[in-house]
């Protein structure tokens, strides 16, 4: 018999709405970030017209903020934000589903294109993992305001599913997903949700 696999996207899924820009006011206050939002309008633009990628215009916007910053300072705030600021956030129905897959047996995990910082201590506190997500670069210490994993986004969050997880084959996966970025995973799965639980 097949393990089950009950598989999460988090922002927009469990949560309501993105938590990068909250994650942002919760670091750095709405003044900063606003002053450093304005900085930012051209790799903004420059991403609407698609002239780059998703990836690299979210690598571009977490430097600006994260860059020089001590490791032990960003998990503190990635854990407080996790544990102060997530659960208001969260899809009642999304919680319910997890609760129900849990109570069966099946191996919830989550996999998201935000940063495994702040989204792995709210999984634990949940009993849920493994947490799968996009990485930081650390050198010395300190943030270099890179990633050190692809942006978890698209066929990533398949690849990083395999290296995690081996071969597919024996699992039988559900899966929940809100956005484009989720479509590569929906359509691997035996049991596919998209915007509904």
């Amino acid at each position: 018999m097949k393990t089950r696999l009950a598989i999460f996207d988090f922002d927009g899924t469990i949560t309501r709405r993105d938590t990068f820009l909250p994650f942002l006011f919760f670091c750095f206050g709405y003044y900063r970030v606003f002053c450093t939002g304005l900085t930012s309008l051209p790799i903004l633009l420059m991403y609407k017209l698609r002239l780059v990628s998703n990836s690299r215009a979210k690598e571009i916007l977490f430097g600006k903020f994260f860059r020089g910053m001590g490791e032990d300072d960003f998990n503190r705030l990635s854990r407080g934000y996790s544990l102060k600021r997530i659960s208001p956030g969260l899809r009642i129905k999304a919680l319910e589903k997890i609760i129900r897959h849990r109570g069966r047996g099946d191996r919830v995990m989550i996999i998201s294109a935000s940063m495994e910082n702040w989204i792995r201590p709210w999984a634990e506190a949940h009993g849920i993992g493994p947490v799968i997500a996009t990485r930081v670069e650390i050198k010395d210490g300190v943030l270099t305001g890179k990633f050190s994993s692809p942006n978890c986004h698209g066929k990533e969050k398949v690849k990083r599913l395999v290296e995690a997880m081996g071969s597919l084959d024996q699992y039988h996966i559900c899966s929940y997903g809100d956005s484009r970025g989720d479509q590569d995973l929906l359509a691997l799965s035996d049991e596919a949700f998209y915007r509904i639980f």
